[in-house]
């Protein structure tokens, strides 16, 4: 390995990897610090030039008034850093208290306890205002073929890949165990099992070819992933670990939902190493920069969720069977979680949106499944005209008839809608900056607890994600006194499970009984033998794992060792479970007259927005009410 590459591997495990003080037991509570102040400032770099740096005064998110100083240098200088805002500090400070952060070292996140979706992020090169959207409105647009192929075919291969069976009865049985979920959406697509079929079952075949080359213990001569560059490896899948695992990273300010995490064994250089990845499907062909980008950011959310390493991440493209090796360099994944701060900006502030791309720069907007939200927030939020809007005829066909009461009612209420998204902020920081004892003082968590041996269901013929996987907790220590009833956790509550080494939302669901001593959830996640390291483990080239399909398996991989410490976990109180992006979107989808005539109806009901004081709840109230009087007027329009 040369001296170059041996020099970047170092950099993107520092990336990786910076608080190397806290290899052992995590820390608890993510620290966060506060900034005080920030100010412009010189220094004289390595060539004896004046350069510009930024000097950040902090202190800690705790009574303590310690302060400390963050400096900006080369491309972080440009960041947007605000007075009482938060940020994560990615490295050491001196004993000055003192932490730079540039292009060669440390990093630095603002508004960290906004995680903002690995997708997001990497849908934002293209353009920011489309990304914002998507996360402030969830804006979907209308179903569509390719849309439903795609999601049918993520399923399959996931199950196919469980199973590690890939035959076409295989995979076509699976299709129609999964169908029934998207009755609905084939229905308004007036498609029929058929035309399904006779659409997917050459993609099945394709990869079914492609699993009897990449799906095996070692890899084959003919097994070859392409990096950038042209550089070529043979590697083989041979375990998989899990399948759209939900990570949340606290530390980056990150989330997403990883298609499959698997473990590799590759040949490089003359040495065979076997690493855990992140493997991603894309059932198109054109090879995109942005799902780069997002295979890249998953490296750093599974080193999140794994507490190893992980420098390379596997994308598959399953129309023309192109698989790719995405390594995580450096300066890359910089700049990623530099756009990651951009947008964070934004969806903190919520007060405005990034402006739209320039007149001839909107080829992106053509088919974009954001332009609804996008003209409809310009028209009414940012009270635009569309003079520059190049295609100006799907904007005025679309706005033509908004009025400005229809403006006024919907600042309103995205205004209301924006308050009850900082009140439920702050009980989600508290997630990760709280200690679970701490939480657990105010009736919001239950700490240190264990999954009772032997009450595990796994039900495999559930048609819902959300409760197939069912346990039992207790205390590891029992304290006389202690009841799981008196608590604000209750039956029917949806809760998130976390453990007490800082892995946070291992899975989410809800409460289905309480007693004194015992507390049962049913839960969407895989909580038993995840995430266990293997005899042989080595983080540099043996990252061995328990899986839930293994390759030509020695043993049962899914077995419980007895001489295991349990895993500790603590269950919270989810007040986040129902975010407000789905309410929004529907206000926008009122104010777009094309959907059930229902602006006009809210008109019928002489409905305003009224809400003087403004109180947690109290938009979900007012929408329960409103909601009430559009049926009402519906139903006298029949």
């Amino acid at each position: 390995m040369s001296m170059a590459m041996m020099s970047l591997r170092g950099m993107i495990l520092q990336l990786l990897k910076l608080e190397l003080h806290n290899i052992g037991p995590r820390n608890l509570a993510i620290q966060r610090y506060r900034v005080l102040s920030v100010e412009d400032n010189k220094y004289i770099d390595e060539y004896q030039r004046d350069q510009l740096e930024k000097v950040i005064i902090v202190q800690q998110d705790k009574a303590s008034s310690t302060q400390f100083t963050v400096v900006l240098r080369e491309a972080w200088y440009n960041t947007q850093c605000t007075p009482d805002s938060y940020v994560h500090v990615f490295g050491r400070f001196d004993s000055n208290k003192r932490c730079i952060i540039n292009n060669a070292e440390n990093i630095l996140v603002i508004h960290p306890d906004h995680l903002v979706s690995a997708t997001v992020v990497a849908d934002s090169f293209g353009c920011v205002r489309r990304a914002v959207l998507q996360d402030r409105v969830k804006a979907t647009g209308a179903a569509s073929p390719p849309m439903l192929f795609g999601n049918l075919l993520h399923e399959i291969f996931q199950e196919a890949l469980k199973r590690n069976r890939w035959d076409i009865n295989t995979t076509t049985s699976i299709l129609q165990d999964i169908v029934p979920r998207h009755f609905e959406t084939l229905a308004e697509l007036n498609m029929n099992m058929n035309q399904l079929k006779e659409q997917l079952i050459p993609k099945m075949l394709e990869m079914e070819a492609w699993a009897a080359i990449f799906v095996q213990k070692n890899p084959a001569r003919d097994a070859v992933v392409e990096s950038r560059g042209g550089r070529k490896n043979i590697m083989s899948i041979n375990k998989l670990l899990d399948v759209e695992e939900h990570v949340w990273s606290p530390n980056y300010g990150l989330k997403g939902n990883i298609d499959a995490t698997v473990q590799v064994t590759m040949d490089e250089d003359g040495q065979r190493k076997t690493l855990t990845v992140p493997l991603e499907l894309k059932t198109g062909k054109r090879v995109n920069e942005a799902h780069q980008a997002q295979t890249a950011l998953y490296t750093l959310l599974i080193s999140d969720r794994y507490d190893l390493d992980v420098t390379d991440g596997v994308l598959y493209y399953l129309e023309g069977s192109k698989t790719l090796r995405v390594k995580a360099i450096r300066h890359e994944l910089i700049h990623m979680i530099m756009k990651r701060n951009e947008l964070a900006g934004y969806i903190r502030e919520r007060i405005t949106l990034p402006p739209m791309l320039q007149p001839g720069q909107q080829r992106l907007c053509n088919g974009c499944y954001a332009q609804t939200s996008c003209y409809l927030y310009h028209t009414l939020s940012e009270d635009g005209d569309g003079s520059l809007i190049d295609k100006k005829e799907p904007f005025e066909k679309l706005v033509s008839d908004l009025k400005p009461s229809h403006s006024k009612f919907f600042k309103n209420w995205d205004s209301l809608i924006t308050k009850e998204e900082s009140e439920m902020m702050k009980f989600r920081r508290e997630l990760w900056t709280m200690l679970s004892l701490e939480r657990e003082k105010v009736n919001r968590c239950f700490t240190n607890v264990v999954i009772v041996p032997d009450t595990t269901v796994d039900d495999k013929q559930s048609n819902s994600k959300i409760n197939r996987y069912q346990y039992a907790f207790e205390k590891k220590t029992f304290k006389a006194g202690f009841s799981f009833r008196e608590s604000q956790i209750t039956t029917g509550e949806p809760i998130v499970v976390s453990d007490e080494q800082g892995h946070f939302a291992l899975a989410n669901g809800y409460v289905t009984n309480v007693s004194k001593h015992r507390i049962h959830i049913a839960v969407d996640r895989r909580l038993h033998n995840a995430r266990r390291r293997k005899s042989g483990f080595c983080s540099q080239n043996n990252q061995t794992f328990s899986g839930i399909m293994e390759v030509e398996p020695q043993s049962s991989t899914l077995k419980e060792n007895p001489l295991e410490e349990p895993i500790l976990y603590r269950i919270d109180k989810d007040e986040f479970s129902n975010g407000m992006a789905a309410v929004r979107n529907n206000i926008l989808q009122i104010m777009d007259d094309s959907v059930f005539k229902a602006r006009d109806l809210h008109w019928r009901a002489g409905l305003t927005c009224h809400c003087s004081v403004f109180s947690p709840n109290s938009i979900l109230k007012q929408w329960s009410t409103w909601s009430t009087s559009i049926v009402c007027a519906q139903t006298s329009c029949l």
